[in-house]
């Protein structure tokens, strides 16, 4: 068959989804949850320090702590609640972004910012080059849902 649903052989494919990220409090009790409900494998929780962070108005310095599954793509990344900002828990726990691979990263964020969209927070490597960058959710074409844009390594290991 052909459209969203259609499947060959159980792989869709033609999609840059990358991840599903979900906001929690208590990391290690998430990973058991999730590995119970969804049976998901989970790799290693890593604290990922992350330096000169444009984080809604203000540059801070971060160790943010994750883990993904070992299953996807798309993965499921959970990521433990700060004190504030983009990653806070103000937020509450669930669904907190879509993360989505892009070839041209810095091209794209200025398309969509032209379009309107604003960035609530950009991650940057070491060089000053954009890793990621947060798009804000009022716009009214992500119905709530913040989006995740992610370079695309150039060499993916």
């Amino acid at each position: 068959g052909t459209g969203p649903c259609a499947s060959d052989g159980g792989v869709v494919t033609g999609t840059n989804l990358y991840h599903v990220g979900i906001l929690v409090t208590d990391i290690e009790a998430a990973k058991a949850h999730f590995a119970a409900t969804l049976g998901l494998t989970f790799g290693e929780t890593r604290a990922i320090p992350l330096s000169g962070v444009e984080d809604e108005g203000r540059v801070v310095d971060i160790d943010l702590r994750v883990v993904y599954s070992v299953e996807g793509p798309p993965f499921l990344e959970l990521i433990e609640a700060r004190d504030d900002g983009t990653w806070g828990r103000h937020l509450g726990e669930g669904l907190h972004h879509i993360g989505v691979w892009q070839d041209d990263l810095e091209g794209r964020v200025a398309e969509l910012l032209a379009a309107g969209h604003t960035a609530q927070c950009v991650v940057r490597r070491a060089d000053g080059s954009m890793l990621a960058t947060y798009l804000g959710i009022e716009h009214e074409h992500v119905h709530g849902t913040r989006i995740e844009l992610v370079g695309r390594p150039a060499n993916p290991t």
